[in-house]
């Protein structure tokens, strides 16, 4: 690999970054919004317009109290890894039903107890009774089985009643709760909650514990600038990490006006397509980007270039340059979301977004830099390959079983998923869509997919839909 490669990259992001910017936002406009009825088509273009300057114009205040960033990180927290229509529906049921969630000044200390072990026991316990293909819904499956009884085991537990009542969904206390009891999810609920109330005990302002003395600054750094900034913005991505994770992490800093993105699956993937990433490159499939996208070189990469990115967004005047692209490139690349407006994913049509730069013009101006110049702006290393086949022949046998070798045909794919999806609102109607509802054809496609690859139907609705899940 040439030492100049990775720079090389970083010309090619700065120079077209604009044109592609501006590009991907007028057919997001235009096409992921498209609907056959004109009228539905234009209201929702106004709707995608409108939530976008909705979300800009709330962006955090950096004089945010502790009561408002508990709000803010908790929600970022549920927003890890779901589709947002769930997370929001998860979200509007929480503050509703839990008094914690709902405002900080209900934490009390010695209240809000989670001993994983505890729970392990008791999810394994019922989870253990049913089919494998029922387990993601083993709460809600177990509430019928006159055994249950969480009062009973949690009586002299750790776990305090305040916890495991959210966690089983207890129906008296919290009816109708829409909760994922994700077991990384429900410690970090309790630990901000627990970080935050004794930061505001001490007073002060509550980001202090994570800036440390780092200064925001709008001014894009290059040269030596820049590498200290970048270790700077490490620092303080290792403080939220420690209470979120690492992609929520860096989801909340790109809130705080901080120089980063949240590099999720959609954003990876078309970076790889741009020939962008020397961790991901263009060659390979969706699913094999989808399947490393988390990993911790894949994500530095992917904030150094988007930070080379939005360099060139700012250099064209745009503001708040970081959430920009993760907007817009966001909704090129993602399924339907009624909420925005979006009805098409612009990457699943014919050459998706390496086609539409293929098709742009970049003009030769005076702003534009070689490799040289790139590496002086942004010196940084070149990123190695990741061996997507070498982590996939790791991959742990109960994760490989779940496919079968036999590939389906189109029509045995269909017939399972329409026995699936009948038999599964049957049983789960709080979970599944009903015939009503009825399943968008994007995402239909995408889980006739797997299914035709043999992964088992319940885990392709699932993870096609980002269904709830009990643990």
């Amino acid at each position: 690999m040439s030492p100049q490669y990775s720079a090389q990259i970083n010309a090619k992001i700065y120079n077209s970054g604009p044109a592609l910017f501006e590009a991907v936002r007028a057919v997001v406009i235009e096409h992921a919004t498209a609907d056959s009825v004109i009228s539905v088509h234009k209201n929702n273009q106004q709707k995608l317009v409108r939530e976008v300057e909705n979300v800009l114009t709330q962006a955090i205040s950096r004089n945010v109290s502790h009561h408002e960033l508990w709000q803010v990180m908790w929600q970022r927290i549920v927003y890890a890894g779901t589709l947002s229509r769930k997370a929001n529906a998860e979200i509007k049921s929480m503050q509703a039903l839990i008094p914690l969630f709902r405002d900080l000044e209900n934490y009390q200390p010695g209240r809000y107890v989670f001993d994983e072990g505890e729970w392990n026991t008791f999810s394994d316990y019922w989870k253990q009774r049913l089919p494998k293909d029922k387990q993601a819904s083993w709460i809600q499956l177990s509430k019928a089985d006159r055994n249950w009884n969480p009062a009973a085991h949690f009586a002299n537990a750790k776990t305090t009643p305040e916890v495991w009542k959210v966690l089983t969904k207890d129906n008296a206390s919290y009816p109708g709760l829409r909760f994922s009891a994700l077991r990384h999810k429900i410690k970090r609920y309790y630990n901000v909650a627990a970080q935050l109330h004794g930061d505001s005990q001490r007073g002060g302002n509550p980001l202090d514990h994570f800036m440390d003395g780092y200064q925001f600054s709008q001014e894009h750094k290059i040269g030596q600038a820049w590498i200290q900034e970048r270790h700077a913005l490490g620092l303080v991505q290792a403080r939220f990490e420690a209470l979120l994770g690492n992609m929520t992490a860096l989801h909340t800093m790109m809130d705080l006006g901080l120089k980063t993105i949240k590099p999720d699956r959609v954003m990876t993937y078309l970076f790889s397509q741009l020939g962008w990433l020397q961790t991901l490159p263009p060659s390979l499939t969706k699913e094999e980007v989808l399947a490393v996208y988390t990993k911790l070189n894949v994500v530095e990469e992917m904030t150094n270039r988007a930070d080379v990115f939005a360099a060139s967004l700012e250099k064209k005047g745009y503001a708040q340059a970081h959430r920009l692209l993760d907007i817009w490139l966001v909704k090129y690349g993602q399924e339907p979301e009624p909420d925005f407006g979006i009805t098409v994913n612009l990457q699943s049509r014919g050459k998706g977004i390496r086609g539409l730069m293929e098709s742009l013009t970049v003009n030769h101006t005076a702003d534009q830099i070689d490799a040289q110049e790139a590496a002086q702006r942004w010196p940084m290393a070149d990123f190695s390959r990741i061996d997507v086949k070498a982590l996939n022949e790791a991959m742990p046998k109960n994760r490989a079983a779940r496919r079968s070798p036999r590939i389906m045909t189109r029509e045995q794919a269909e017939k399972v998923f329409y026995e699936h999806w009948k038999k599964a609102y049957a049983e789960l109607p709080h979970i599944y869509p009903s015939r009503e509802q009825g399943i968008a054809n994007a995402p239909k496609e995408a889980i006739l997919r797997l299914i035709k690859r043999g992964v088992d139907p319940d885990e392709a609705f699932r993870q096609v839909l980002d269904l709830e899940r009990d643990d």
